[in-house]
């Protein structure tokens, strides 16, 4: 594999050459705004998105602050990596660490002809802890299904597809309570398969953790890089699609059309707050929600990195 890019986050990044810093509120629907203020450098390399109590709306509701930003750098297939130093993750179902929706993605272009998710989403880890307080977190793809309108609809209509579905087991990761407390890196190696002709056959999707890239170029185990990784998930696109399309509605498009539609890729970090999961969003809108003040609800992360399959 060979290296596509290396984002420093420190004075460059500040500079904004590299990265998009959000100003908006959160398209999900959560009681979030994303403020610059909240994406800050680390000292000695890094960046934290720094979650807040937020402020008061005209309307009397409470609205979180977070951060979120996008790389301005883009790239179709390939290895895509976040080192994340921490990972906000809710202890118990007491913790005020329990409303946060930390999310490392990579999103295509969204443009007046590219509506959301139209150019592809890939989830490389997402993790909250309000669902059945569960310890997991999740890989898949968000992709338009064939009910798709021209421009985004409100309240939103169901014309996208978590593939595989959100309510399958397929999806999830899981790491312990002490486990969450470490530093991780989590990837996606997104690749077509081609025969013998050259014909496109299929497009992967490899997931992985705590990996990362040896001097020789090949993908190895960071505790061990002698050895090459285990597959966290692995999904065929062929497969995934016309298994959705077999067991859910709204159907999806066939692989061929998505592999065609689905334009480079950009990296996204994000924190969020509350969301239509989150049954106890209230305290949120309510203004009764404190976030720790030691530092545990934000997300820090050291590094993002791509790399490029080379020719065999």
């Amino acid at each position: 594999m060979v290296q596509t890019y290396v984002p420093t986050f420190t004075e460059t990044f500040a500079s904004l050459k590299n990265w998009v810093v959000e100003s908006l509120k959160d398209p999900a629907g959560s009681p979030t705004e994303y403020i610059p203020d909240n994406v800050q450098l680390v000292p000695g390399g890094g960046v934290r998105l720094v979650v807040t109590r937020g402020r008061r709306r005209s309307n009397g509701e409470w609205i979180a602050q977070s951060g979120r930003m996008r790389s301005l750098f883009r790239q179709k297939y390939g290895l895509f990596l976040f080192a994340a130093r921490q990972i906000p993750k809710g202890a118990d179902a007491t913790s005020p660490r329990r409303h946060l929706w930390p999310a490392l993605w990579t999103a295509g272009v969204v443009d007046d002809k590219n509506v959301w998710p139209n150019s592809g989403e890939i989830d490389v880890m997402e993790t909250i802890l309000s669902v059945a307080q569960r310890p997991d977190f999740t890989s898949r793809l968000m992709i338009r299904s064939t009910v798709f309108p021209p421009k985004f609809p409100k309240p939103v209509a169901p014309w996208f597809a978590s593939v595989p579905s959100d309510a399958s087991p397929a999806i999830k990761g899981f790491l312990t309570a002490e486990q969450w407390k470490q530093p991780h890196t989590f990837a996606v190696d997104w690749y077509q398969v081609r025969d013998g002709a050259g014909t496109v056959t299929d497009v992967i999707f490899d997931f992985y953790i705590d990996v990362l890239v040896s001097e020789s170029g090949n993908l190895v185990r960071i505790d061990d890089p002698t050895s090459a990784p285990v597959k966290l998930h692995s999904y065929s696109l062929k497969q995934i699609t016309e298994e959705h399309n077999r067991t859910e509605t709204p159907t999806v498009p066939d692989w061929k059309t998505l592999d065609r539609e689905w334009s480079e890729q950009a990296f996204v970090l994000n924190v969020c707050v509350g969301g239509a999961w989150d049954p106890d969003k209230k305290e949120i809108t309510q203004g009764t929600w404190q976030p720790p003040t030691d530092g545990s609800a934000d997300m820090i992360l050291d590094s993002v990195k791509s790399y490029q399959r080379t020719a065999p």
